[in-house]
C-alpha cells in the first residue's frame, strides 16, 4: 500500500517537473547562429548558413523543440541541409514576426559568406512565401 503510494507520488512529481519544463525552452537569433535555449543554456545550435528553408507548413518528421502545451498556430519549420532531409519545429510567441526577423538573419549571413545565387533579393516585411 505504501509502495504504491510512492509510486503515484513519484510519478506525480515528474510529470509536473516536465510540464514545467516546457516554458523554460526560448529561442535565440545571433549573429551566426539560431540557439535554442533551456533555461538560457543554449542546447541546440543552427549556423544561419545552413538555414535552406523557413516554413509554416507542417512536415511529417521534425525535431520537436516546442515551448508551449498547445502549440497550433505558433509552429514554424526550418529545413537546415537540403542533402538530408532534416526539419526543426519551433514555436516562437509570434511566428510571422520571428520568421521575418530570421528570413533577414539568414540573407545577411549568406550575403556575408558569399553563398548567395546572383539573383537573390532582400527578404522585405511584407514577403509571405515560404522560401
Amino acid at each position: 500500500m505504501l509502495h504504491s503510494f510512492y509510486i503515484i507520488l513519484g510519478t506525480i512529481l515528474v510529470l509536473s517537473a516536465l510540464l514545467a519544463a516546457i516554458p523554460q525552452i526560448s529561442y535565440k537569433i545571433r549573429r551566426a547562429q539560431l540557439q535554442i535555449c533551456f533555461l538560457r543554456v543554449p542546447v541546440r545550435r543552427v549556423y544561419l548558413t545552413q538555414i535552406m528553408k523557413i516554413s509554416k507548413h507542417r512536415v511529417p518528421m521534425a525535431e520537436k523543440w516546442p515551448n508551449t502545451l498547445f502549440p497550433s498556430k505558433r509552429i514554424l519549420f526550418i529545413q537546415i541541409n537540403p542533402k538530408s532531409p532534416r526539419w526543426i519545429m519551433i514555436t516562437p510567441e509570434q511566428r510571422y514576426v520571428f520568421k521575418a526577423r530570421l528570413k533577414r538573419e539568414v540573407y545577411y549571413a549568406k550575403k556575408a559568406a558569399c553563398q548567395l545565387p546572383a539573383d537573390a533579393v532582400e527578404p522585405s516585411a511584407d514577403d509571405d512565401n515560404d522560401e
